[in-house]
């Protein structure tokens, strides 16, 4: 039972590196297909 807290934390380090890591990777690609979808729109706007 005295591992529990270590093995808690270790646990919780891990999905926020795991997190930070997506974050990282997905924000980027999102801005960009939001970018080229904006300029479709204004494209057929036009």
């Amino acid at each position: 039972m005295s591992d529990w807290p270590g093995c808690y934390w270790i646990q919780y380090w891990k999905f926020l590196h795991d997190l930070r890591d997506l974050i990282t990777t997905e924000v980027p690609l999102y801005q960009a297909s939001n970018l080229a979808i904006a300029k479709k729109l204004a494209e057929l706007a036009d």
